[in-house]
């Protein structure tokens, strides 16, 4: 398995760059065949799941 480029702290900074909120779950995880983080932020009322490549920096996706 390959090293992570990307720290969780990185990862986190970055899905909050792209959705405003409060971090309620990070957690390393393989997704689309990648290893990723998965940061878990709440805005409001809603949950916003964002990915972030634990090889690059800029986020995958997110969903809400």
């Amino acid at each position: 398995m390959k090293k992570a480029r990307t720290s969780l702290n990185q990862a986190i900074k970055k899905a909050n760059q792209s959705v405003k909120g409060k971090v309620i779950e990070a957690g390393f995880d393989i997704d689309f065949g990648k290893l990723a983080y998965k940061i878990e932020i709440i805005k409001g009322t809603q949950v916003h799941k964002v990915l972030v490549d634990s090889m690059v920096i800029p986020p995958l996706n997110k969903n809400t």
